[in-house]
């Protein structure tokens, strides 16, 4: 089976420009790789595990990388939150959910199993391969489950990056709770009714008062 993998994957990495299809089919061969009980590997690449889970799942609620992408999330916004510098704010918080940890593990990951990949190695098709997975993570929410406690089975595991989030709130009784990111109408920044013709990347923020914090990402900063 592994054999079979290795196969498949080394002929969709030969492409240099793989479809939104074959970029999905990718990291779901990936995802099946790294299921094998090699628990050197599965700890080596857990953040790898995380991008290919985010992008064949509408929901991530129980990935410790993506609990750690919520806490950073949260610091910044509390960090920035009263700076009057818009762009600022716009690139520490992309940086929060940028790409540099997948095209690292991906290329370690491939390297790894024997396949040498035009995705990491030349810049205009890691661009071509990352616009391609933006596009199947959109809308794809992360966030903590909303029952919280200890009934939940992953409550231990969870416990500790949600305390450190509500230890540290937005305002009082207002923490980051989840995310997506999203495409959303220019004209919603400028108060406008009538749509633009153009729309941002954002960051959706969930927070746990039910707010909703829309920032647009610094597109520079997400590749």
């Amino acid at each position: 089976m592994k054999v079979d993998i290795n196969s498949k994957l080394n002929a969709l990495c030969k492409k240099d420009h793989p479809t939104e299809s074959e970029v999905v089919h990718i990291m779901v061969l990936i995802r099946k790789y790294l299921e094998y009980p090699d628990m050197e590997m599965n700890q080596k690449f857990l953040a790898l595990k995380f991008f290919c889970d985010w992008s064949l799942h509408i929901a991530i609620e129980y990935s410790i990388p993506a609990m750690e992408i919520l806490v950073k999330l949260n610091d910044t916004i509390v960090r920035l939150k009263q700076t009057p510098d818009n762009d600022l704010l716009m690139k520490e918080i992309t940086k929060v959910v940028s790409f540099p940890v997948l095209k690292e593990q991906l290329h370690k990951f491939l390297s790894s199993i024997g396949i040498n990949d035009k995705f990491t190695t030349v810049t205009i098709n890691w661009l071509n391969f990352l616009e391609k997975y933006i596009e199947v993570i959109r809308d794809q929410v992360i966030a903590f489950p909303e029952e919280m406690s200890p009934r939940n089975r992953y409550f231990r595991m969870l416990k500790p990056y949600y305390d450190q989030i509500r230890s540290n709130p937005i305002k009082e009784g207002c923490w980051t709770i989840g995310l997506s990111l999203s495409y959303m109408n220019e004209s919603f920044f400028k108060g406008k009714n009538i749509p633009s013709q153009n729309s941002l990347f954002c960051l959706i923020l969930y927070a746990s008062d039910t707010t909703k914090i829309i920032i647009p990402l610094a597109k520079q900063e997400l590749l």
